[in-house]
């Protein structure tokens, strides 16, 4: 007798429908992809956009639009996406008849946060209305690290506070952006953004703006930096309100503005009214068409001047206006990045980003196919693109050119120099918060094997903005390092008045295996700092090493600290290893000058395994090793820097401090630990008999004959090599006679 047997694949297949389904839904959340970098979720339609609101678990997931959106059908209450912290590219396509009617924290995205990325998107007719704050376009918040590029918005804003074309209240990069249309509100009112904290650059609004206090052509208030932009439309306010910013208490540079200025007090016709650190350098704006003679910052012109290029490059006067230095097309007296241009019927300047120029690079950006840098125009377009990748592949020569700002404002990728070099960087009273071929190395940015030769940097006098964490920074390389610089050198001159080092000017990333040779001063009227590699520290300086001529000068009136070092100035919370100098530095001035051979001031810091064989002096507190140890630990170090015309010098330390009253309680513990009672100072020594120096507050002075003897490193517990007792780093070595 025959018996049916049901096949095996039925028996299993309720779960592989399961499966299958599961699957298919994963897939068919929006029109394609997977959210990661390399496969990101498509958006094609109206559905696809609205189910990312709806979606939080991928609000950190990687998007590309892939057509056109209509969302005239879609009116709403809130922001399409409330909060996204993920990368969003428009590729270039539009979102069209975007509505929300609510309260606050309106646009397409709510708030940007937690280093999101937009770009290249396209928001046309938007209608956003809000009886509250943080109302825009695009987004009516943006946090810190996040960054807008190549993205425009066209259409109505209206809201209370903080209120803009593209960003109601902005803490990010927002680079080649634009708005048109009309923005009203009350308060940090602006054509593109509602307020800025951050960095704007190449950026026009033509929106016309009404508010009642810190309204803008461009932007409400400016606490952050705007570089290379305009504005164009009409500006309406009761107080505080201007042609490009209302209230400006950062820096403006290189910008223009022609709208109607119209309000009952404080009008200006570029800026309203300024703060205290309120900078505009290298700014215009058309008294005509203003209507409007006077204004906070910048230089008033009459239409003609407006219209001809010599107001803004002047490229044959035998002296011309220093304010005559924008970077045009065609032209590399003023750079190579072909930020402006004038439009071929006559006109206002226009940024040649907005009148299709597109700068031609080999390669993909992409670390495996970086972008290829061998000409000064190449190395000039890195500004259009900085998260990408990018590789030298010659030495580029930029002698005869002088730069008003950074070449690239914010770097955020990775640049292989390769071993090359960039030669004859001059930058002359350098427009921005931070200055150097890099004004910003950011977060996860990597920088390797550049040599800069012969550089020459000159920034502008003393500044503080302390929504930018601080009085600013100039370095050959870069202003400020949040990254990672790895065997890069820098030769030359540098000069400034915040704080300035050979390299970096404050950093807060990992400098490894870099050198300056370069010579470096700082004039401080505050708090500033002045180091050979570089000013001011908060992390980590390993494996480096400086010479050259360090002076600082405190040119205040009031009891501020000014730290010089031959490496590093003001070493704060960071750590200086493995590095040496042989650098010449100099303090002057009153206040409270702490100058020392390796570092300036050493503040809840660590030096290990240094040495320092320069030259120091000057007024103040004095030392081989350091100026000062407060709260801080020096531990194996050497000095034989020599003493110069001033006051005294400490042999390792000029003044230590650890923790005052405890100290002397804990002395004895801590002479048995082999430290010092006046701070944590250990296994560090000088030669007295070299440098002629008999004290130190900190350390033991020896004789020339010990200071070359290598029993009496290992004594003290130096690793040396070939020898093991002390450790198997091989940290140090004696010189072969």
């Amino acid at each position: 007798m025959m018996t049916w047997k049901r096949p095996q694949i039925l028996r299993t297949s309720p779960a592989l429908i399961v499966v299958c389904l599961l699957a298919f839904s994963a897939q068919a959340k929006y029109s394609g992809g997977s959210g990661t970098l390399t496969d990101p979720y498509q958006i094609r339609t109206a559905a696809d956009l609205i189910a990312i609101g709806e979606t939080p678990e991928d609000h950190d997931k990687h998007f590309i639009l892939t057509a056109d959106i209509d969302l005239a059908s879609e009116a709403r209450a809130t922001a399409a996406v409330p909060e996204f912290q993920g990368r969003f590219d428009g590729r270039g396509h539009a979102i069209r008849n975007l509505k929300i009617t609510g309260a606050g924290n309106l646009g397409l995205f709510g708030k940007l946060a937690d280093e999101a990325r937009v770009k290249g998107l396209r928001l046309l007719n938007v209608t956003i209305t809000g009886s509250g704050d943080n109302v825009a376009g695009l987004a009516g918040e943006s946090n810190e690290y996040c960054v807008i590029s190549n993205c425009c918005s066209s259409g109505s804003v209206k809201g209370r506070n903080h209120v803009g074309g593209l960003v109601g209240d902005s803490a990010s990069s927002v680079l080649d952006c634009n708005s048109t249309g009309t923005v009203n509100g009350q308060e940090n009112v602006g054509g593109l953004l509602g307020s800025n904290d951050r960095i704007v650059l190449r950026c026009y609004s033509d929106s016309s703006v009404k508010g009642l206090r810190y309204v803008g052509g461009l932007a409400g208030s400016n606490l952050g930096v705007l570089g290379n932009c305009y504005s164009s439309g009409s500006v309406d306010g009761q107080e505080t309100t201007g042609g490009l910013v209302g209230f400006n208490d950062g820096v403006v540079g290189g910008c223009y503005s022609r709208g109607k200025v119209t309000a009952a007090h404080d009008a200006g016709g570029l800026i309203g009214d300024k703060g205290q650190d309120g900078y505009a350098e290298h700014c215009f704006w058309d008294r005509e068409t203003s209507r409007q003679d006077t204004s906070a910052g910048g230089t008033g012109k009459t239409t003609a001047q407006m219209k001809d290029m010599k107001t803004y490059c002047d490229l044959n006067s035998p002296n011309p206006d220093p304010n005559a230095c924008w970077d045009f097309m065609d032209e590399t007296k003023y750079g190579t990045s072909e930020i402006w241009q004038m439009p071929t019927g006559g006109g206002y300047p226009v940024l040649s980003i907005f009148a299709d120029y597109r700068p031609q690079l080999q390669g993909k950006g992409t670390a495996p196919d970086p972008y290829l840098v061998g000409t000064a125009a190449e190395l000039g377009a890195m500004c259009y693109d900085p998260l990408s990748s990018y590789k030298l592949t010659a030495d580029v020569n930029l002698a005869g050119i002088t730069w008003a700002a950074p070449v690239v404002a914010e770097y955020w990728g990775t640049l292989d120099g390769n071993g090359y070099s960039i030669r004859s960087l001059k930058i002359s009273r350098g427009c921005g918060v931070y200055v150097g071929l890099f004004g910003a190395l950011m977060p996860l940015a990597v920088v390797k094997d550049v040599n800069l030769v012969n550089v020459d940097l000159h920034g502008l006098e003393q500044m503080s903005f302390p929504s930018l964490g601080g009085p600013g920074g100039l370095g050959g390389l870069a202003g400020w390092n949040w990254g990672q610089i790895v065997r890069c050198r820098v030769s030359g001159v540098i000069r400034g008045a915040f704080d300035t080092g050979g390299l970096v000017g404050l950093n807060v990333g990992t400098l490894f295996n870099c050198s300056s040779t370069a010579n470096v001063s700082g004039k401080v009227n505050g708090y500033g700092a002045v180091g050979g590699l570089v000013g001011y520290n908060l992390c980590n300086v390993v494996a480096c090493q400086s010479s050259g001529q360090i002076t600082g000068e405190y040119t205040g009136t009031n009891d501020r600290q000014l730290a010089v070092g031959g490496l590093v100035g003001y070493n704060e919370r960071g750590s200086v290893v493995h590095c040496c100098t042989t650098a010449t530095v100099m303090s002057s001035g009153s206040g409270r000058p702490h100058a020392g051979g390796l570092v300036g001031s050493n503040f809840m810091g660590n030096i290990v395994n240094c040495h320092s064989g320069g030259e120091v002096g000057g007024t103040g507190c004095l030392g081989g090793i350091a100026g000062s140890n407060v709260l801080a630990s020096i531990s194996n170090c050497y000095s034989i820097t020599m003493p110069l015309a001033g006051d005294p010098v400490g042999g390792l330390v000029g003044r230590s401090q650890w923790i005052g009253e405890m100290a002397q309680m804990l002395a004895p513990m801590l002479a048995m630990l082999g430290f010092d009672e006046r701070a944590c100072i250990s296994n560090s020594i000088w030669d007295k008999e070299r440098t002629g120096i008999l004290w130190s507050d900190g350390g033991t002075g020896m004789t020339t004959a010990a200071m070359t003897d290598i029993k009496t490193y290992l004594a003290i517990g130096w690793d040396f090599v070939d020898e093991r007792a002390n450790g198997t780093s091989e940290v140090w070595r004696m010189p072969s006679l």
